[in-house]
């Protein structure tokens, strides 16, 4: 009987121990799955039409998870830098209008000029989970994938502003110490049903 007791508590002990400081840490981290439950940090939430939630969880060693309904729907991971000490992570939520999943944007610190500072997430037509980024034909969209050792998918920021898909990229023509604000290269993009679609621009030509 003490036996018994003793292995329940040590269950109970090690459920507790897999989140930490507001974040997901990496034991929190499983294999997707569709039994998988929301862990005790909620992270960034986005409600979306019908009252449908999907989250982001993440921690400090390059996971990202995301929820929906409090059910995990899939993963991804953001680069981390050793040369440049901890990504130090942080994320926000958004809709963009007419798509059928949240935006997810991670900050972090992911070059030495600061010229690359955010990733944007989203689920692809599959509903699988990854990074937005550039298409051949203009377009940026869901890739499905993370960030790979090519840096597509990292932007100075992005953001979501009024349904629409912000990116921030610096300036071709100016030094980095001048790259902030409208002094950056301004694209706002449209959902078009697949993907995002060039809707106008801002700040600088290039």
């Amino acid at each position: 009987m003490r036996l018994a007791i003793a292995l329940v508590g040590a269950l109970l002990l090690g459920g507790c121990a897999q989140t930490t400081s507001g974040v997901s840490v990496a034991a929190s981290v499983p294999a997707p799955s569709s039994t998988a439950r929301l862990p005790r940090t909620t992270g960034a939430v986005v409600r979306l039409a019908g009252g449908v939630t999907e989250r982001a969880t993440w921690d400090q060693n390059g996971h990202i998870t995301f929820w929906r309904a409090d059910i995990r729907v899939g993963a991804s991971s953001y680069p981390l830098q050793p040369t440049l000490g901890p990504v130090k992570p942080s994320v926000k939520g958004g809709f963009v209008t007419g798509m059928p999943h949240a935006v997810f944007i991670l900050t972090g610190l992911f070059s030495e000029d600061g010229s690359v500072n955010s990733i944007a997430y989203t689920a692809d037509a599959h509903g699988t989970w990854g990074a937005i980024k550039a298409e051949p034909n203009g377009n940026i969209g869901p890739s499905g994938q993370p960030v790979g050792k090519d840096g597509i998918g990292l932007a100075n920021e992005f953001a979501v502003v009024r349904g629409q898909l912000e990116t921030a990229d610096c300036s071709a023509t100016l030094p980095m110490a001048e790259c902030g604000g409208n002094q950056r290269v301004l694209k706002f993009w449209t959902w078009n049903g697949t993907d995002f679609t060039l809707n106008h621009r801002a700040g600088l030509p290039r």
